[in-house]
């Protein structure tokens, strides 16, 4: 019988095959604009509109080229063992418009910077529970203005919560990944896709069901 982690699994599957992104959009969830996030600069952690954007124990930066970063080793961006999180509420996405598509990130360059593998990290997407949804590996190969690197979650994802870590290994070639972050993309599921996510629901339930009945 499938567990609640393989029929999660079996969902999110569902969803990343037939969803649709277009990155052409400006950004929904945009942390570029100070109207409304500069009040996170220099602070623990920031929530506007039921998104928190937390420096994990460290100061956020944050500014109108780049978005947000961490206050540390590397004074505006997230390096070495640093770590920034972004919290969703589970009420934001009922609105469907929100579901998240894709994040933009900024200052990721390709070598010299980063050693000879150019700069990396990891963009991690996590529920409520502490569960891994999906996890993506970003690396600037070429250079682009302002290192922005449009990460495309290839599906739509209703995460709790999106971690962002930079990479750092000098034995494999990274030895100084920083990067920030600009904002999220997002997208309406398409009514194929809201078909599959209710019947994932249900087998996800009816798991829960099987599991609770005495043997």
């Amino acid at each position: 019988m499938l567990g609640s982690k393989t029929s999660l699994a079996i969902l999110a599957v569902f969803v990343a095959i037939f969803a649709t992104v277009d990155a052409a959009n400006a950004l929904p969830i945009d942390f570029r604009d100070s109207a409304t996030w500069g009040a996170g600069d220099g602070a623990g952690s920031i929530t506007v509109g039921g998104i928190t954007v937390s420096a994990n124990g460290g100061q956020l930066y944050r500014d109108n080229t780049d978005g947000f970063g961490i206050r540390g080793g590397e004074w505006d961006e997230i390096d070495r063992a640093e770590m920034l999180t972004v919290y969703f509420a589970e009420s934001f996405f009922d609105d469907t418009s929100n579901w998240l598509t894709g994040v933009l990130l900024t200052d990721l360059f390709p070598t010299p910077d980063g050693g000879p593998n150019g700069e990396a990290g990891w963009v991690t997407l996590f529920d409520a529970g502490g569960a891994m949804i999906a996890e993506f590996f970003v690396n600037a190969l070429e250079y682009v203005a302002n290192g922005e690197f449009y990460l495309d979650f290839e599906g739509i994802y209703a995460p709790d919560h999106v971690v962002f870590t930079a990479f750092v290994d000098p034995e494999l070639g990274y030895t100084g990944s920083e990067y920030s972050v600009a904002g999220f993309t997002t997208g309406v599921p398409e009514p194929g896709t809201l078909a599959l996510l209710g019947a994932g629901l249900l087998l996800i339930g009816f798991t829960r069901r099987q599991r609770q009945l005495p043997q």
